[in-house]
């Protein structure tokens, strides 16, 4: 637990939501989502402990997890994962600004603490992977076609 009142730099998503360019696989979508669930879930717990929300902050809380347990509960698609990405983000800064007002309301934040940095070398293994196989298909085929062309 936390209980410091304070956003680490990164929040719930690690900072990977604010790089200037991200190419997400449907694993990054998952891996994110289960990030997210987890702060969902421990802040939960802390809304239903802390007196100091008025009735307006909970039924917008209520509101806020049932839209949230709604998209996590959906298959990430292989094709339109980007689409899913930019929205579990959406959903991660929420819960950031959740977890600020949870502390400036509450005697302490419940859960896990956010994330410092996500784990990239998975990721980079990944596209460098798929970087090597379109060469080595562009590559192949320029071979052949010159094969062919005599």
């Amino acid at each position: 637990m936390c209980g410091c009142g304070q956003i680490t730099i990164g929040g719930v998503d690690g900072g990977e939501c604010d790089a200037p360019v991200k190419f997400p696989w449907p694993s990054d979508v998952d891996a994110l989502k289960a990030r997210v669930a987890l702060q969902v879930d421990a802040l939960d717990l802390g809304v239903k402990s802390c007196a100091g929300l008025t009735a307006e902050d909970r039924a917008a809380w209520e509101l806020f997890v049932g839209t949230w347990r709604a998209f996590a509960k959906k298959e990430t698609p292989v094709f339109g994962a980007y689409g899913e990405w930019v929205t579990a983000c959406s959903y991660a800064h929420t819960v950031d600004a959740w977890r600020e007002k949870i502390a400036s309301k509450c005697s302490s934040v419940p859960g896990p603490n956010p994330i410092h940095g996500a784990e990239t070398a998975a990721s980079t293994v990944k596209w460098v992977s798929a970087a090597v196989l379109a060469v080595a298909v562009v590559g192949g085929g320029i071979y052949v076609a010159r094969m062919v062309r005599g």
